[in-house]
């Protein structure tokens, strides 16, 4: 294919890079707070040494808790049944202390409840600094304060059970105005709970209790049989301290008990359909589990056949949990032919072999495997394939650490490593790739399409047609290309992009009848074809479009600004093919630019229409990205067929897509996606 436009190419710009940059302000944010807050209290009086090595002990236990047994405290919980990880779901879930329905509780017959103190009432570190630094005293949030107060005036019994040191709780039950307290209580274990309870003289049915940990909070109060109420971390220096973790890849206990909760499908930390969901009080079941599915809606079972796929496995489910559809994560030892529902095995062993050969490979590149009908699919990862020894290892990791950036919103939605890993991780490595290809690529028409193609033999064929065009654009780029097929190559992966982005806002439905990469009746404009500042161009079709595209030069200085599309003096033109030199802006006088234009084939066309103009400078940058054609619907009459085209600008600090439509009738409507203001680029779709 003939490149139209000569000169750099560049892909879709992402102005929100969610996996390091949004990483890297939650950081910040939350060091900068804890900092402050730190500062604050040392300013009044300097940390004795008590105090230093109090908190450095209480940092160096927490540590080595969460590093102790990790292994065999993980395989302990794949083993656990339903029934045993019930241990760690809670009665009540809010976002914290203060949103729990205590009335409801007081309805339900409890007369106690009992408070963890440190990240559920206040900042874990910052109380440890006011329990240990002379001149200073505990002192809890004002709301906490008054929340127990008027708990009390509910005619609740209200106790602080914490497994934190005497002077912070003895501290903090004082500043609340708490009637009790229990320190170094050892939750998960019950004795602080029998010790309430005989106190008060309240049976376990009238206690609750309130705390920010499945490990100690709620396992050690559904043991004990108390009603137990989950909130989500208070303060900053326990989250910044478990997100970093979370970061480098060494997951905490509690982030190993949430997994296994997710994947049974038993409990979700996070919303899942919309934020807040998750949340409910006793009584009530959560909102994701209160929706009636769809009829139609598909069950997903993902196998993980083998140790090494199971975080891709675990992350596919997740993935799939995402966009509404049950799904549920498996050992492939549960697995049988003739499993209900749809099926993904994901793995390298005898089960995934066999099954791959029996669906057929689809996708082969560099070790990574996958097929697929209409119920089943297959992704295999082979290490061999890669080749023997470090050159082999050599080869998957620079195609790793070059692929990844297609799919890197996603894997940073997921945690995925940006980076190849060790030499012991390469299968692993394959795995995570793997599976981020097949739902960016695969995964859609494997759960929605299929069905919706059985509705009958036209839009079977039709939309079909569409599927297999999109399978077209995404087909594998990882052949060896000349220079005019990278650039080729180029396209195609923007118009992958192009497609998802006009579904995201147009809807599943749409069916696409051209794209750019299958242009056809292409050629270059004679000399005397061309216009006044014109210098070359092509003409070409997609789908029921001709598309004209053209480099010009036109006068850009005080006098005329380049998009009022002034030709350049004769004389300037000429110098400029002469000397083969590009000029950029007022310096120059003049400004090369990309001018497209477009007609309609079809009846009732209105002739060539204005699309955009696409220029350049030193500091950013504008490139045609995207060309194709789509009906509402694969059954949509021709008449309906209308042209999309994006032109992407880059700046210094940000870029903004401009989406063009031409309608049959000659409408031009033009959809700009800014980074500083998203809400109106959705409002624009809407109209």
């Amino acid at each position: 294919m003939a490149i139209f436009y000569p000169r750099r190419i560049d892909p879709p710009i992402l102005f929100n890079e969610k996996g390091s940059r949004v990483a890297a302000c939650m950081v910040i944010y939350m060091t900068l707070k804890l900092a402050i807050t730190a500062a604050m209290a040392l300013w009044k009086t300097g940390l004795p040494e008590k105090a230093i090595k109090y908190i450095f002990d209480k940092a160096n236990v927490i540590l080595l808790d969460e590093r102790s047994d990790r292994e065999s405290f993980q395989t302990a919980l794949e083993h656990y049944s339903d029934d045993e990880l019930m241990i760690y779901v809670p009665d009540v879930y809010q976002e914290d202390i203060y949103r729990i329905d205590y009335a409801r509780l007081k309805e339900n017959g409890i007369k106690l409840i009992s408070f963890d103190i440190d990240d559920t009432i206040d900042d874990s570190f910052i109380n440890k600094l006011q329990a240990n630094a002379p001149g200073l005293t505990v002192t809890m949030p004002g709301k906490a304060r008054e929340l127990v107060q008027g708990l009390k005036a509910m005619g609740f019994t209200v106790v602080l059970l914490t497994n934190a040191q005497q002077e912070l709780a003895e501290g903090a039950c004082k500043d609340l105005g708490a009637d009790y307290c229990i320190a170094r209580a050892k939750k998960p274990e019950t004795s602080g709970f029998e010790a309430i309870s005989s106190r008060y003289g309240v049976d376990k049915s009238q206690m609750a209790h309130v705390g920010n940990s499945m490990r100690a909070d709620i396992a050690g109060g559904n043991k004990y049989g108390v009603t137990t109420c989950l909130v989500r971390r208070a303060g900053t220096s326990m989250k910044l301290v478990k997100f970093v973790s979370k970061v480098l890849g060494v997951p905490t206990k509690g982030h190993l008990i949430r997994e296994r909760l997710l994947e049974r499908n038993m409990w979700r930390k996070h919303h899942v359909y919309r934020s807040g969901d998750q949340y409910y009080q006793l009584g009530e079941e959560p909102e994701y589990r209160r929706q009636t599915p769809p009829a139609d809606k598909s069950v997903v079972t993902v196998f993980y056949d083998g140790k090494a796929p199971y975080a891709a496995a675990f992350n596919l489910c997740r993935h799939i949990q995402s966009m509404g559809v049950d799904a549920k994560l498996k050992d492939a030892g549960d697995y049988d032919e003739g499993y209900p529902g749809k099926v993904i095995i994901i793995g390298h062993h005898n089960l995934t072999k066999k099954q791959l050969a029996a669906v057929g490979v689809l996708y082969n590149s560099n070790g990574l495997m996958l097929g697929y009908t209409q119920d089943k699919c297959v992704l295999r990862a082979s290490r061999s394939a890669l080749g023997k020894g470090k050159k082999g290892r050599k080869k998957f990791e620079e195609y790793y650490n070059t692929r990844i950036l297609s799919y890197k919103e996603l894997a940073a939605s997921y945690n995925v490593p940006m980076q190849f890993g060790s030499r012991d991780e390469t299968r692993k490595s394959q795995y995570d790739l793997i599976w981020l290809v097949f739902a960016t690529h695969w995964l859609y028409g494997f759960l929605g399409k299929t069905s919706e193609l059985g509705q009958g033999a036209g839009i079977d064929m039709a939309q079909q047609a569409a599927n297999d065009l999109i399978q077209k654009v995404d087909a594998d780029k990882d052949t060896i290309y000349t220079l005019d097929e990278l650039l080729r190559n180029t396209y195609k992966a923007n118009e992958s992009a192009g497609m998802k982005t006009l579904r995201n806002h147009l809807g599943d439905d749409i069916a696409f009848t051209g794209v750019l990469a299958d242009a056809k009746d292409e050629r270059e404009l004679e000399e005397a074809e061309l216009l006044d500042g014109e210098l070359s161009g092509y003409v070409f079709t997609v789908g029921g479009y001709t598309i004209r595209s053209t480099v010009c030069l036109y006068q850009d200085d005080d006098e005329a600004d380049y998009t009022q599309q002034v030709p350049a003096r004769r004389d300037m033109i000429a110098q400029y093919q002469q000397e083969n030199w590009r000029m950029l802006g007022h310096e120059s006088g003049v400004r090369e630019v990309q001018v497209v234009s477009a007609r309609y084939n079809g009846s009732g066309s209105e002739g060539w229409q204005h699309i955009c103009i696409a220029a350049t400078s030193i500091r950013w940058d504008e490139s045609i990205n995207f060309i194709g054609t789509l009906k509402p619907s694969a059954l949509a009459p021709d008449e309906q067929e209308v042209l999309f085209i994006l032109k992407q600008y880059t700046g210094d600090s940000f870029g903004v897509a401009h989406w063009y439509k031409l309608a049959p009738d000659g409408n031009v409507t033009e959809y700009e996606e800014h980074p500083y203001s998203p809400e109106s680029f959705e409002a624009s779709w809407k109209d």
